[in-house]
């Protein structure tokens, strides 16, 4: 199991042939509006009672990558160094960031095709479209105290780069010669300086769970849904950065002997959203799956809706709360099914 801190939040139930696993639910997934524009703020209504990265946890490919991806040539999956990713429409907007691909390697934590680590500089747009391009074009940069903490947001940035695009839904298409990019801090060009705050849940999903989306695409479009505490899987998020979450993964399966980490189970995901959800990560105001809540059903000590075994990412947290100085333990007994045979 993998425990890191989301900045940007399974197999257990199917390992055991789900005898931990409470009967399926029958409430149909209903699809989100493909017409919506998915988030990048947890909700305004909850506050963090700390500073605990600013709000960079519910962002999908990052600070100044968001909503946006890029076309590429037929065929250019890594893009040789020189290609230039021009911006497409999303969300009823066109990106401003035009980029120049310095170089590209695969991301080695994937163990396999799928990803790839990759430096890009932001260039001007085509001629005729200056004023396309912002005044100030941060890529994957932070502000700290108030002031842009990167002392040049423009050049040598390191990105994540994974085909296809999510819409503002936050469901990923196959879209031909279409990629995108997510910050990436870890990449980043040596003496150039990125930080982590800005990186993406694309990338948290390739670097921090290991999950490759060649191999195991189902489980890191669950990922993405799990880091983001995207629980009706509509594109809006219910995280804050640094929240501290433990993963369970196809590669790092639940251990009988981390059910006494001080986390408990939250809930189970698909590429979907929450298949099962036995509390959400943060309490207060618009944290939980209100705003889905008739989809989900009692199932057991656990609301699902849908069967169990359609969990493919487990997530496990002490319990946040809005306006509070530090999260508290689990009260009540871990959900969890590896925790429930101990």
């Amino acid at each position: 199991m993998k425990r890191v801190i989301l900045l940007a939040g399974g197999l257990a139930c199917l390992a055991t042939g789900l005898l931990a696993c409470p009967p399926a639910a029958t409430s149909p997934v209903k699809p989100p509006v493909a017409a919506s524009c998915r988030e990048s703020d947890g909700p305004r209504d909850c506050k963090p009672p700390f500073e605990i990265g600013g709000h960079q946890g519910g962002f999908l490919e990052g600070d100044g990558l968001e909503r946006a991806h890029f076309t590429v040539p037929a065929g250019a999956f890594p893009p040789p160094p020189g290609t230039k990713l021009a911006p497409q429409l999303t969300c009823g907007t066109k990106s401003t960031m035009f980029l120049s691909v310095l170089g590209c390697a695969p991301v080695p934590e994937v163990h396999g095709p799928g990803a790839f680590a990759c430096q890009v500089d932001v260039i001007a747009p085509p001629a005729g479209g200056a004023n396309l391009v912002p005044a100030l074009p941060n890529l994957c940069a932070t502000v700290l105290g108030g002031r842009l903490a990167d002392p040049d947001p423009t050049h040598h940035r390191g990105v994540t780069l994974v085909r296809g695009f999510w819409d503002g839904t936050g469901a990923w298409h196959d879209e031909p010669n279409t990629v995108t990019l997510s910050c990436d801090a870890t990449g980043n060009d040596a003496g150039n300086e990125q930080f982590i705050e800005a990186d993406g849940a694309i990338t948290k999903c390739l670097r921090q769970f290991q999950i490759n989306p060649q191999l195991f695409g189902d489980a890191f479009l669950a990922c993405i849904r799990m880091a983001r505490a995207d629980y009706c899987g509509d594109g809006h998020p219910h995280t804050y950065a640094g929240t501290e979450v433990g993963v369970a993964t196809p590669q790092s399966p639940m251990t009988s002997a981390e059910c006494k980490d001080g986390r408990c189970f939250e809930a189970s995901w698909s590429k979907d959203g929450a298949v099962c959800i036995a509390r959400p990560r943060w309490t207060g105001d618009s944290m939980d799956n209100a705003a889905c809540s008739d989809q989900f059903t009692q199932n057991g000590a656990m609301m699902c809706r849908g069967a169990p075994a359609a969990g493919v990412v487990f997530s496990r947290s002490k319990q946040y709360l809005c306006r509070q100085p530090r999260p508290i333990a689990c009260s009540g007994p871990d959900l969890d099914p590896v925790c429930a045979l101990n």
